[in-house]
């Protein structure tokens, strides 16, 4: 952004007394850094996150970033004395905007538009005002289910192949608008030529493919197998041939 680069939030670690017992555990932060690359500076802004948050996706539309989701423990943290110490963290619905322009200790906001649930690791694709979410982890809803982790113990967040759009001109998600050919745990996307790519990716392994996405065929969605000999499987969300 102006030729500047931020982080946002992140985790390290730290040593408590919880329940008893002593632990090494996640400590997160709500701190923004600036990198200027020509001054060779790393500066803290006083301006800070709403939550201790990490995994996070982004993008950039008109001088301004835009943080997805993510994961907060938040609520471990703050956990009282005999509180669960394996308590889960909590994954976040919520779109923060960053505004590099704005005056110190007001760059950061939450949109009042909220995503279809919890959402981690997104990979994020703009295209024009549209930011697309694709993949990541979600949290169990009816919609969404999980494999369980033991009988009858579902887990409470699973990979997914949600494909969600969020209008960035108007600060509106539209919800659930396509599927990936199969769950994706982590993927990079780019775009080409208002096309999206995702190479690669994890699963539960990693992933040899290539998939192509058309924003305005959704329904349609290109899926290449990397290797030597390529081939391509256009079809619906389970990934049948079509």
């Amino acid at each position: 952004l102006a030729g500047k680069l931020y982080l946002f939030g992140g985790i390290g670690s730290r040593n408590a007394t919880i329940a008893g017992r002593d632990l090494t555990i996640p400590s997160q932060f709500r701190d923004i850094y600036e990198v200027d690359p020509v001054l060779r500076s790393i500066t803290l802004l006083p301006d800070r996150l709403p939550n201790k948050t990490l995994g996070m996706g982004v993008t950039t539309f008109e001088g301004r970033a835009y943080l997805f989701g993510g994961e907060s423990f938040d609520a471990f943290e703050s956990a009282p004395p005999g509180a669960d110490p394996d308590a889960r963290a909590a994954l976040l619905d919520q779109v923060v905007r960053f505004d590099p322009a704005a005056a110190p200790g007001s760059r950061v906001s939450v949109m009042p538009e909220r995503l279809p649930h919890g959402w981690m690791q997104p990979g994020v694709a703009r295209v024009g005002a549209t930011a697309y979410l694709l993949g990541g982890m979600a949290v169990r809803t009816d919609d969404h289910p999980c494999p369980e982790l033991a009988p009858g113990q579902p887990s409470a967040a699973c990979a997914t192949d949600e494909i969600v759009s969020y209008d960035l001109s108007g600060s509106r998600a539209a919800g659930v608008v396509g599927h990936l050919p199969q769950v994706y745990a982590r993927t990079h996307p780019a775009t080409l030529l208002d096309q999206i790519v995702l190479v690669g990716g994890e699963a539960n392994q990693t992933l040899n493919t290539l998939v192509r996405i058309d924003p305005q065929h959704l329904g349609v969605i290109h899926a290449h197998v990397l290797g030597r000999n390529h081939r391509v499987l256009g079809g619906n969300r389970r990934g049948q041939q079509g």
